[in-house]
């Protein structure tokens, strides 16, 4: 890990869950680093590649509203800070999973086709999370 892969997740998880709880928010960077550890298809080379694979985390698609945001973040935005604390706890181990080991999500208020037939692993604030999507 270095600190492209600690920036890139912090602002993953901003772009991704900054309405939701702390939960919420290291439940999204928990997801990242169990692709990133998977090795399958939505996993790359490090983490900050499998958050920018193309069309697995939406705030870093082209046509996300939120993209330019979270590109513009410095450390002098509270909301960010707390994305990169909560990041760099997920990643040293300082704070546990709590989506039972989930590689997927998507936001509540929407029912994507690959999540068909599967049983969700948690419900963390305004997101449903899924192990065993390969």
């Amino acid at each position: 890990m270095n600190a492209t892969d600690l920036f890139t997740l912090a602002r993953t998880v901003w772009g991704e869950s900054r309405g939701e709880p702390d939960e919420g928010k290291a439940a999204v960077a928990h997801v990242v680093l169990n692709r990133f550890r998977s090795g399958k298809w939505f996993a790359a080379n490090s983490i900050a590649e499998t958050c920018r694979k193309p069309w697995q985390f939406s705030c870093w698609n082209d046509n996300d509203p939120n993209r330019d945001k979270l590109l513009n973040l410095t450390l002098g935005d509270k909301g960010f800070l707390e994305c990169v604390d909560i990041s760099a706890g997920c990643l040293a181990g300082r704070i546990e999973d709590p989506t039972g080991g989930a590689n997927h999500y998507h936001a509540a208020r929407v029912h994507p086709s690959w999540a068909e037939g599967h049983e969700s692993s948690a419900i963390i604030g305004n997101h449903i999370f899924y192990t065993g999507i390969n």
